[in-house]
């Protein structure tokens, strides 16, 4: 279980999501964020390797949860809430800007970065980090060299080694080399 949790203190609210429903719900928001449009059930499955009932089952229980809205018609399919979005940190469609990702200096088409989680940043040698990325990351293959960013705000940019992905295969494993701000 996770918890989808606001970043600020004006909400005291939480909401508990399976893996399933977290995975569904930030490649929901990815797309929506790149394109601005409805996401339909069966693109968010194909990026994720779940079939588009899955998808449309977790769909169910995330409106009943009031974060995601379900658009009708031919043009139709689902977008996240307000408050999605606040809470994942993303701006509006309009706004929003997507965190490259490169494999062995080669842009990953419609891969982002959407999180990073660092692990043994204590250890002196060998400091790992933990990209949940959307889109494109079937293409990458264990020792190929990994670039992400530079990120928006920041300008950070990481680059290491990829050693696999978690189960959902949206979570890049990088042995990290180098990070830098430009």
């Amino acid at each position: 279980m996770s918890v989808l949790d606001p970043k600020d203190s004006r909400s005291s609210e939480s909401i508990e999501l399976t893996t399933s429903q977290e995975t569904v719900l930030q490649e929901l928001a990815r797309q929506y964020h790149q394109h601005g449009e409805p996401v339909k059930g069966k693109e968010i499955g194909e990026r994720i390797g779940r079939c588009a009932g899955t998808v449309r089952n977790q769909m169910q229980s995330l409106k009943r949860l009031d974060l995601v809205d379900g658009v009708p018609g031919p043009n139709g399919g689902y977008e996240p809430t307000a408050k999605v979005l606040e809470i994942l940190g993303m701006e509006s469609p309009e706004q929003g800007t997507t965190v490259p990702v490169f494999r062995n200096g080669d842009p990953v088409e419609d891969a982002s970065v959407i999180r990073i989680g660092m692990s043994t940043v204590y250890h002196p040698t060998t400091c790992r980090a933990e990209l949940q990325v959307t889109g494109g990351v079937e293409t990458f293959d264990q020792g190929d060299r990994i670039t992400i960013g530079p990120m928006p705000v920041s300008g950070l940019r990481l680059t290491g080694t990829f050693s696999g992905t978690d189960s959902t295969g949206t979570k890049l494993m990088v042995t990290v080399e180098e990070m830098e701000t430009g």
